[in-house]
């Protein structure tokens, strides 16, 4: 996450935007860290400012569709799970670009689990 976000090479505008990068990655890869306890790096009451009310909106369709848990605190650390799962992914990304976050690549990955994810969860 540091790595990431801060520093000269930072690639995210602060730890909210990679979050939600990591929990949709996460999300189209079926991927959950599993750790007992989630890096929890960012709060959901976050995500109430204006500014990141698009941001907002993906956490709750993702939290709608995939969390699980027997309750809402139960639920969250598993988005967390969901997240760290998609930063897995991120890092591999990075250790296989040569420390480098190629989006082109990204973009057409996303693009390639987008309709199984959407015929998945309208099933």
């Amino acid at each position: 996450y540091k790595k990431l976000c801060d520093g000269s090479e930072n690639k995210f505008n602060g730890k909210a935007e990679l979050f939600v990068v990591g929990l949709v990655l996460g999300f189209l890869h079926n991927k959950r860290n599993s750790n007992e306890k989630p890096v929890e790096f960012v709060r959901f009451s976050h995500f109430y400012d204006a500014k990141y009310s698009d941001l907002k909106t993906i956490i709750e369709m993702i939290y709608v569709t995939m969390a699980q848990g027997k309750n809402d605190n139960e639920k969250w650390q598993d988005m967390l799970k969901i997240a760290d799962g998609g930063m897995e992914y991120l890092k591999e990304h990075y250790d296989k670009t040569g420390d480098n976050i190629d989006a082109s690549i990204l973009i057409t990955e996303v693009g390639k689990l987008i309709d199984g994810k959407i015929k998945q969860i309208s099933s």
